[in-house]
């Protein structure tokens, strides 16, 4: 697991609004969410109900961006 993935699943976890946590099998394959976040009534960092994330830096989308094409 990457250093930004792990640091953002240990913060989604200290947030007492996180009800469900799903790592994407999928993960940088392009594939959609890197993580599936569910949080009943929110936070300031988590909206509430269920929410696709896409963690990364900026270095690992110009490399995703140029592989495709784009």
């Amino acid at each position: 697991m990457a250093a930004v993935e792990e640091l953002v699943i240990r913060l989604l976890q200290a947030d007492p609004a996180l009800t469900g946590l799903e790592v994407s099998p999928w993960k940088g394959q392009d594939q959609g969410w890197d993580l599936l976040v569910t949080a009943e009534l929110g936070s300031t960092w988590i909206p509430a109900g269920r929410s696709g994330w896409i963690v990364g830096n900026a270095r690992t989308y110009v490399a995703s961006a140029t592989m495709a094409g784009g």
